[in-house]
Formats: structure tokens, sequence, C-alpha cells
């Protein structure tokens, strides 16, 4: 690793080994926090990033800005790609041609540039300015064989379809969340299906999905308390797909029409990914619920029946993450607060192959009134986190065991997260 790169993590203040982690840059232009607060009147901000053939593209508030991958993976250097100064949320790309989504709920909604970035026209249709609630487009995605074929999720109309490449529009379901709203998509394996989910207003997930066209919609995913931000679905089986939630992710064996809970993660899920040199290894990752200093990736290596904690590195404000990608064994997150990071998949297996979880205890569990942790090597730090997310408990150990007592923990699901040198556990308990 080069120097300046070693200073930058030294500075970040990581906790784990320099071979883990590699800041990227983008920290003052990529910050989705800021950007949050000042686009608060166009709807919620929440920008994506892509990896297209060897280049990353980040969308930020002040345009698309894009870094080579295999020349530049160690140091901060970008270049603004397109659209400058304009607040992007998503984009799609076919060779030379890029269609944007500005943050916006008036005029210029959809940008136009055909010559890779060097300019751009407006390319907003009248139809998106018919609806009386806040014009925002929150997301787009393009049919996986053809290119003139869109569709996106709308504030006002909920999903609109497009065969011309965004000069005409028809609404196709109208009911959408109306808050944190994320993602719509075809299906990669049969685009006659499609998909878009979010929170309703009253704080319910839904997953509203497709299965001619866009001509009948059934709801499903819908769970109280809850948002599901996105959904992946398997290379090799349209019927499985992904859900990600607050707190929890599901997995669907019937193409989304029901679904079943896999397991229970601190974080609200905002971005889930397959290997695409091993689909069967997923990584997700996400925000934790309130004020964070963590940036967390969760792995599963069964197609996503099971999943344990890969990565846990403590950042000042490092407030989780927006986004996830992952290219020839590297994964590259767009954190909400401090720039891109690149974490290499096989040194930090390595390391995590050399510990048993075993060596750590919670007994007994389920809990009634207290409960003691066990380790072979000393317990640094834990923390406790209900269900939701919410960190109740911080405490500094130093010993490889110890026993809680009188917590007043209600009945429910919650976890433990316990530090061991450059190692982290992440169990579930259960209180009576």
């Amino acid at each position: 690793m080069i120097k300046n790169a070693i200073l930058i993590c030294l500075v970040l203040a990581t906790t784990s080994s320099l071979s883990q982690i590699t800041y990227l840059g983008l920290k003052e232009e990529g910050n989705i926090r800021f950007a949050q607060i000042e686009l608060a009147d166009s709807g919620a901000y929440w920008p994506k990033s892509k990896i297209i053939g060897d280049s990353l593209y980040v969308c930020t508030s002040s345009g698309i800005y894009v870094k080579n991958i295999n020349t530049q993976v160690n140091d901060t250097l970008w270049s603004t790609f397109a659209f400058p100064n304009i607040p992007i949320r998503d984009f799609i790309k076919n060779d030379n041609t890029i269609l944007a989504l500005a943050s916006k709920k008036t005029d210029s909604l959809m940008l136009l540039s055909t010559d890779n970035g060097q300019s751009y026209i407006n390319h907003t249709s009248p139809f998106f300015f018919n609806h009386e609630s806040v014009n925002t487009i929150r997301a787009i995605d393009q049919h996986p064989t053809d290119n003139n074929s869109l569709v996106v999720l709308h504030s006002g109309y909920g999903v609109a379809k497009s065969t011309d490449f965004g000069n005409s529009w028809q609404a196709l379901q109208e009911i959408n969340g109306g808050y944190q709203d994320l993602f719509v998509a075809y299906h990669p394996l049969d685009p006659n299906s499609i998909y878009y989910c979010g929170e309703f207003a009253f704080f319910d997930s839904y997953i509203y999905a497709s299965f001619d066209g866009g001509s009948n919609w059934i709801l499903t995913g819908n769970y109280p308390n809850h948002a599901t931000h996105c959904l992946n679905f398997d290379p090799t089986n349209q019927n499985v797909i992904l859900s990600g939630n607050e707190g929890f992710l599901r997995k669907s064996y019937d193409k989304g029409v029901t679904w079943e809970p896999k397991t229970i993660l601190p974080i609200y899920i905002y971005s889930i990914e397959r290997d695409p040199d091993n689909p069967n290894h997923i990584y997700a990752t996400g925000d934790l619920n309130g004020i964070d200093e963590t940036i967390w990736v969760f792995r599963s290596v069964d197609n996503g029946e099971t999943w344990s904690i890969f990565f846990e590195e403590d950042f000042p404000n490092a407030d989780g993450a927006m986004d996830l990608q992952i290219k020839n064994g590297k994964i590259f997150l767009h954190t909400l607060t401090s720039g891109n990071f690149m974490i290499d998949i096989q040194a930090l297996s390595v390391e995590e192959n050399d510990y048993d979880a075993n060596d750590f205890k919670l007994y007994p569990n389920p809990v009634n009134d207290s409960f003691s942790i066990l380790s072979k090597n000393s317990i640094d730090k834990v923390q406790i986190y209900n269900a939701q997310g919410n960190l109740l408990l911080k405490k500094h150990l130093n010993q490889s065991s110890y026993t809680f007592d009188d917590l007043g923990l209600s009945s429910g699901i919650y976890f433990i997260r316990a530090s061991t040198g450059n190692n982290t556990i992440y169990k579930k308990f259960i209180v009576r």
C-alpha cells in the first residue's frame, strides 16, 4: 500500500489492520448527509454508485464523479464525469449516452448526454409535471435486453415506463410510499416482471411486484415499522430474490410473492450485491439507525441462507454506507459521510478464516434476568443493540469474561457485538 494511503487510514483512526480497507477519497464531494440537508425540499436524497467496465461512478450533489479502479485503486484522485454542479440521484449509461436523474422537483428532472458527459440537455417529458405532488424521480432501471425500455419510480406517479428512451411515459402503478422509495427494477432474468419497494408514510415496508409487464400488481413484503430499501436477484434462478430491510434480511423462493426471514442485522440495509466471480457469495451494507461511527459489511457464502459479519470498522462520524459494488475481488463502498473505500475480499478472508467463532460464548440464551459472555481472547469492547439497530449499551472490558445483570431489557431479540483484538464477534440473543 502506498504511503499516502497509509497516512490517510491513520488519520481516519482505523482500528483494524491497514490491509483491510483503503480510503479512495471523495469525502467532501460525496457527503450524503450534507446533501440531504441542502436538497431536503426535493425529496429524500439517496444517490447511487455503479461500476461499469473498469470505472467506478458515484452520484453526488455536484455531479457524477468517476475513477478507474484498476490504475488508480490506491489513490484518492477522481474526475468530474458528467453534469457538474448538479445534484444527481441515479443514472443509466449506454456507451456514450447517459441518462441521469437530477435531484430537483421542477424543470430538468432528467438530463441526457450523448457525448459521454461532455455536454447535456434537458430530457424531461411534460408527463412528469402533470401531478400535483412533489415531482421527484427517485430511481431508474433499464430493460436488460431493450435499451429503449425504462422504468422509473416517481414521487407522484409511482412507477412509470418508457419504451422510447424517455421521450414519452406511461403510468403503470400509482401507489408509492412517498418516504424512502429507493428502488425500482426489471427482473434481469424475466423483464416482464417489475419490482419496486420502499416505505409507506405510516412507516410500513412495501414491495410491489408485477408479473405481466406492469398491468397488474401485488403487494408483498409489508411489515410494520420497517422499510425495504433494495432487492437482489439470483443470476441463475429467477425465483430467488433477497430483500434488504431495516434490521433484517428476507429471501423469496417464489419470485417475490412470499418472503422468509433469513437474518436480523443491526443496520438499515441499503445495498446487497453478489460477487460476480462467485454469485453464492453475497455482501450487504447499510447504516445503523441514529448516530453511528461504524462501517459494516455482512456476508453470506450460501446464497443468502446464513449471514455473518465480514467487516466492521470504527470511523469518527462514519454513519454507515449507502452503496456497495464488487469488482475483481474487491468491495467498493460509498459511505454516507466519509467518502469511498475499498476492501480486498481475499486479504480480509484470510484473517477471518483464522478465527473460530466457537471461541466466544453467550449463555444462557434465551436470557431471563442476566447473561454472561466468555471468550478465548480478551474482549476489548462490547455493544448491545435492539432489533431496530439502536445502540443500548457500549462497554470497554479488557477481560475475557463478563456477566451482565439488571439491564432492564424487555422481551425481544437483541444483538451483541464483541471486539477481541482484530476479530469481531456478532451474536443474537433473546430476552424472555
